[in-house]
């Protein structure tokens, strides 16, 4: 019955539906509250009912299809008021989600008894409070999501001890403290995002331990220390974010080596230069960010060989030298060097980078003519040289454009 554009309540009458075990009325236009009746329910396996328009709470009645439920779905319904500490006796469930609603209120612990648990969705709610304690006893969890609420205080110890936890998400919430260097050591995470929160100390070192992460979202937060060593041998790893923290040190060799590698991320820190040279010799790294840290070193000229690098934004990192010996580019869409200590001229041979749309030179100490090169990249649409020393006449191509 899902998708059938039924509007108005769920009848009552439902709850006396002795033979259904699989009711789905999801994405509907249903409205009114969920009827407590479906808690007697006696067959019931499956109940989805998310995707509609309710009013009021989570039916407490829900926690009675203990001795059948396995699978509910209340997403995306408008509900709102607490998660009823009553569906911590559905013992035989292994699929919660309870996302995109207006739930408020503490996560009630007895959460935490629903050993068979396997997915577990409270994300974009109003849920404020700890992440409880009793979550150690999720050992069969797979998924914890549980972003963009207002979640507060520290991850318990516990959570890194689940051993089969592999997307854990947390992120925008105001979470603290330092989490557990633990965590990832007894499981095989796959993705894990705790951006935009409060913690601070150092970042985990175990998080790839398992060999199978592949996204790793820290950002925003006030971690320290450098980066551990280990997610540069991380070969799963795609996808690293670390901007907007305190990190320092350099950055480890290794990422250049990482076969799945396209994504990094380390702007906003304070992270010392020189680059490592193998990440020049990646042949997948597409975005590279190492914008306002104080590399304080060479501009390297090997960055012209990447294979397949689109964006690069290295902006106010204290680089020195040239930008004159550019005989190749990658396909650079966006390339970002504004803020640093760059002399020379700009080279001609900016002009093998045909894709590029994007250029920011400016607060640089460039000096000589703008290339006509520079002129005659065919999808070139925005360009920062101010705050320079250049000269000459400005080409002819450029005479046309509007600022």
């Amino acid at each position: 019955l899902s998708g059938s554009y039924f509007s108005g309540p769920i009848p009552s009458s439902y709850g006396a539906l002795s033979s259904v075990e699989y009711l789905d009325l999801s994405g509907n236009l249903l409205n009114g509250t969920i009827p407590p009746q479906l808690g007697s329910l006696p067959s019931v396996r499956m109940l989805k009912l998310g995707w509609n328009q309710y009013s009021g709470g989570i039916p407490p009645e829900l926690g009675n299809l203990s001795s059948t439920l396995e699978y509910l779905d209340l997403a995306g319904a408008e509900l709102s008021g607490p998660i009823p500490s009553e569906l911590g006796k559905l013992s035989r469930l292994d699929t919660l989600f309870l996302y995109k609603n207006r739930l408020s209120d503490f996560i009630p612990p007895e959460l935490g008894n629903i050993s068979t648990l396997m997915s577990l969705d409270l994300s974009q709610n109003m849920l404020s409070g700890p992440i409880p304690p009793a979550f150690s006893g999720l050992v069969n969890l797979t998924l914890l999501s549980l972003m963009y609420n207002n979640l507060s205080g520290p991850v318990p110890r516990a959570i890194a001890d689940l051993p089969y936890l592999a997307i854990f998400l947390i992120w925008n919430n105001s979470l603290s403290g330092t989490l557990p260097q633990e965590l990832g050591k007894s499981s095989s995470l796959l993705w894990f995002d705790a951006s935009a929160n409060l913690f601070s100390g150092p970042v985990p070192p175990n998080l790839c331990a398992g060999g199978r992460l592949f996204k790793l979202m820290l950002f925003s937060n006030s971690f320290m220390g450098p980066i551990p060593e280990s997610l540069a041998q991380c070969h799963s790893l795609w996808r690293l974010r670390l901007e907007g923290n305190q990190l320092n040190g350099t950055i480890p060799p290794g990422f250049g080596s990482l076969r799945n590698f396209t994504y990094l991320d380390v702007s906003h820190n304070q992270i010392s230069g020189p680059l490592p040279q193998d990440l020049f010799s990646s042949s997948l790294l597409q975005n590279l960010d190492v914008s306002f840290n104080p590399l304080d070193c060479a501009f390297p000229d090997a960055i012209w060989e990447m294979e397949s690098l689109q964006k690069l934004y290295a902006s106010s990192c204290n680089f020195s030298g040239s930008i004159s010996k550019i005989c190749r580019c990658p396909p650079l869409i966006t390339l970002d060097l504004s803020g640093n200590r760059l002399n020379g001229g700009i080279s001609s041979g900016i002009g093998h980078c045909q894709k590029l749309i994007l250029l920011n030179l400016t607060n640089n100490e460039l000096s000589g003519p703008i290339p006509n090169e520079l002129a005659s990249l065919p999808v070139l649409s925005t360009i920062y040289l101010s705050h320079n020393s250049l000269d000459g006449t400005i080409p002819q191509a450029f005479q046309n454009a509007t600022a």
